[in-house]
């Protein structure tokens, strides 16, 4: 791993990553610059120190290389002192126009500086204009209309899967309610919701603009389904907000380590087995293979987000990168083990997907891996 300063990571992420989306507020336009500031961006990421405003357009956050939308900023102040922020922000937007939208970016800063008892009431003052509740987890802010009892089920075990995450990546971000869960009782519901997203998903996504977890509640007999899409859902926000701090272009790494995920068994308060087989996938994955409607490796480790989605209709990518993720983690050759954590850690420190595929999978030679990937799901 390597030891970066705290100043740097946050330079290097910021870099990388997307920003949060709404309506600028008007201070923001009237303060160039404060050697002493905080900046808070309309998805919760706050940035302290000197801040400055660049151009109309454009905040320059400390060390004069790393540029973020002034329309994506929920908050500037020149004082540092969290309890004062949050003072003048509370005063000042309230009658305004944008009041509702703006008490939720207000409740995540409050949420994250451990002022729980404001941020509850600001969190529940914005649901309650939408006929929702607001409840909080150990580690989330949960948006719904559903009864408390099941939303902090649901809640308890995403914490426990933030907590398997952790375990299994170390060196990610430690913050609390950095994401928001948006939990919805139905698909209707689900989808009149998401009809605001650039992106309409199907079914529970995440939203790494917004650093939000939209999650639809299962109808079936079993909550089980439930669980399993926040454990999926909620890995792409620990590998991309949490632990790579950039959503990789290359997208065979997410998809594959949260069909994992959402293979892991709740006991006890605690999930288990990340790296379990998963059933379904393997007896997909090997009708593939037998049939040769897989996607050769080459191609498959470049394939991006819209090229998964499109001419999928059985599954076959989602099960093949589960496939090529639980090979590298259970092949008895060292180098294949080794592989996927060189990977990401390559992936961590440049923000280059080729780059991490150059270094570490490339050498492994792509032919060979594709044979003993094969021989190890029984086909040769």
């Amino acid at each position: 791993m390597w030891k970066r300063s705290f100043l740097s990571a946050v330079l290097s992420r910021v870099r990388r990553s997307s920003a949060g989306c709404g309506l600028l507020l008007f201070p923001l336009l009237l303060s160039p610059s404060s050697s002493g500031a905080i900046l808070v961006l309309k998805n919760g990421r706050t940035f302290r120190g000197d801040v400055t405003r660049h151009d109309p357009k454009n905040f320059l956050l400390p060390g004069g290389k790393v540029f973020v939308p002034a329309e994506d900023a929920a908050w500037f102040s020149k004082s540092t002192d969290v309890d004062q922020v949050i003072r003048e922000w509370s005063e000042d937007i309230r009658g305004r126009p944008d009041y509702e939208d703006a008490l939720l970016p207000l409740a995540r800063f409050c949420l994250q500086e451990g002022r729980l008892e404001r941020g509850t009431a600001f969190a529940r003052e914005w649901a309650r204009f939408r006929r929702w509740k607001a409840y909080l987890s150990r580690e989330f802010l949960i948006l719904t209309a559903m009864k408390e009892g099941k939303a902090k089920k649901i809640g308890a075990r995403m914490d426990a899967a933030l907590a398997l995450l952790r375990k299994e990546f170390p060196g990610s971000e430690k913050g609390r309610y950095t994401c928001v869960v948006r939990l919805f009782r139905d698909l209707d519901e689900f989808q009149r919701a998401a009809q605001s997203l650039p992106y309409k998903p199907e079914t529970s996504y995440y939203y790494p603009k917004e650093r939000t977890v939209y999650l639809v509640s299962s109808k079936a007999d079993s909550p089980q389904w439930t669980y399993w899409d926040a454990y999926r859902v909620l890995c792409y926000h620990f590998l991309i907000d949490r632990y790579l701090g950039f959503n990789p272009k290359y997208t065979w790494i997410l998809v594959g380590t949260a069909a994992c995920f959402e293979n892991a068994r709740y006991r006890s308060g605690k999930l288990h087995g990340a790296w379990r087989k998963h059933r379904e996938n393997a007896d997909r994955i090997r009708a593939a293979l037998r049939g040769k409607t897989y996607v050769p490796l080459e191609k498959f480790l470049r394939m991006k987000a819209d090229d998964f989605a499109m001419g999928d209709p059985y599954g076959i990518h989602v099960a093949q990168a589960w496939s090529l993720v639980y090979f590298f983690h259970k092949s008895r050759k060292r180098r294949y083990k080794d592989a996927f954590f060189r990977y990401l850690e390559v992936l961590k420190k440049t923000g280059d997907d080729e780059r991490a595929l150059e270094k570490v999978l490339l050498p492994l030679g792509l032919k060979k891996l594709e044979r003993d990937w094969m021989a190890f799901y029984g086909l040769r």
